[in-house]
């Protein structure tokens, strides 16, 4: 499956062309990174690459010699033994390339932009539905007002510029701190 995402997504290295490591959400992964960074939302990136599968799968846990882990081990050794548990959601089987608003997405993506959030503690930012700049679903504000002068990139207020900065690859992870 990884390699299928990989063609997809084209997901490769700019300067090396190295193939990237591609597979499942791993929501353990995103939470633990929502809990020690403060985020409250995420961007969602290639919504769009999984349009034409029959079954998505979510990982929600790890299982060690027979211990089911529903948060990060914290031990490298324990992790590194670990085997993902997933969950199954069906696929959609309709493309949303190019979709805008959130309510024009067929309604299993909703349901699998939902369910990942939840998981993961957090309301989505952004959502991708394809390579284009315009291709972009945006929520709300990009960075809260009160937060713009300790924002670690250049803030800019106007949609359209939020998407550009986006889509060149200027913020590798987006969030929203709120306080």
């Amino acid at each position: 499956m990884g390699e299928l995402l990989r063609e997809r997504g084209r997901e490769y290295g700019a300067t090396t062309g190295r193939a990237r490591r591609c597979g499942w959400m791993d929501t353990l992964i995103v939470r633990h990174a929502v809990r020690v960074n403060g985020f409250t939302s995420i961007a969602l990136t290639k919504l769009d690459v999984l349009d034409s599968l029959d079954e998505i799968k979510i990982c929600v846990g790890y299982k060690h010699k027979g211990k089911l882990y529903e948060e990060m081990p914290s031990e490298l050794a324990v992790l590194e033994q670990c085997t993902p548990q997933y969950i199954s959601m069906p696929g959609w089987k309709q493309t949303t390339i190019g979709i805008k608003k959130y309510e024009q997405l067929p309604k299993r993506a909703r349901t699998y932009v939902e369910k990942v959030c939840k998981l993961c503690g957090v309301k989505p930012s952004i959502i991708s539905t394809g390579a284009r700049r315009d291709e972009t679903i945006i929520f709300g504000e990009a960075v809260p007002e009160e937060r713009q002068e300790v924002a670690p990139f250049k803030v800019q207020r106007s949609r359209s510029k939020v998407k550009t900065a986006y889509r060149r690859g200027e913020w590798q992870l987006f969030c929203r701190f709120e306080h």
